[in-house]
């Protein structure tokens, strides 16, 4: 939802709707390759450190956003607090189990 009302945004100029877009997509790869480490591989280690670097990104994003469109950044700003609580239960079950 919250890229959907950036990319609909007249208001941004075309060039910073695109770099949205790519930070988020950029995100998404992160989240799909964690998805992958995580259950496919079982790789814990790896899906932690994948985990993170999407964190990162969607902080990225997420500033982006509130600098591009507040409602879209708020938006976005509540699943950034859901991969912060993934994150810290990534990282739980990969202490208890390496």
């Amino acid at each position: 939802v919250s890229t959907f009302l950036v990319w609909r945004d007249k208001e941004i100029k075309r060039k910073n709707r695109v770099a949205d877009v790519v930070w988020y997509s950029v995100h998404m790869l992160f989240n799909v390759l964690w998805t992958l480490f995580f259950f496919r591989c079982g790789l814990l280690i790896v899906s932690c450190i994948d985990l993170t670097l999407a964190v990162i990104t969607a902080l990225v994003v997420m500033y982006r956003y509130y600098d591009s469109n507040l409602p879209a950044g708020i938006i976005f700003s509540v699943y950034v607090a859901w991969l912060i609580y993934a994150m810290y239960l990534n990282l739980a079950i990969t202490i208890l189990n390496v």
